[in-house]
């Protein structure tokens, strides 16, 4: 069993798959931020630069760690040369049938375009969390 383990190893680094890609001159299309949390009272302090002469519109989606599901989704459109900048927070929900719950607060005194979001305090939504036993569930 271990000769194929090792086998599958080496096929497995052999291929050069990649969901990102990075051009030539060193500019890309995504932004992964690998982790972000606020356990133990810690904050996620992330920044978006547009380093060019054009406007562009960018999407935020923030999924949590354990099964990948979105708590928060949005659109910003930064003008040229622009920075979108925020921080998340840790928060007790106030959404109907989590109130009291854990969960994280994303806040924002950026001025760039973000339409439909509350930048003094946007809470995570976590209503693709639902049935999921070891995420934030409706309260009993």
């Amino acid at each position: 069993m271990k000769k194929y383990t090792c086998l599958f190893l080496l096929v497995l680094c052999t291929f050069n798959v990649s969901a990102v890609h990075v051009n030539h001159r060193g500019l890309g299309q995504v932004l992964l931020v690998p982790y972000y949390t606020v356990n133990n009272d810690l904050n996620t302090l992330v920044s978006v630069t547009n380093p060019t002469e054009t406007s562009k519109a960018i999407k935020i989606n923030i999924r949590e760690g354990l099964n990948g599901h979105a708590v928060l989704s949005y659109n910003v459109y930064l003008n040229a040369y622009d920075t979108w900048t925020f921080a998340l927070i840790p928060s007790t929900s106030s959404v109907a049938g989590f109130a009291g719950q854990d969960s994280a607060l994303q806040i924002s005194s950026d001025s760039s375009c973000s339409p439909f979001l509350v930048k003094s305090g946007q809470e995570f939504l976590p209503f693709e969390l639902i049935g999921d036993p070891f995420d934030l569930g409706p309260q009993n």
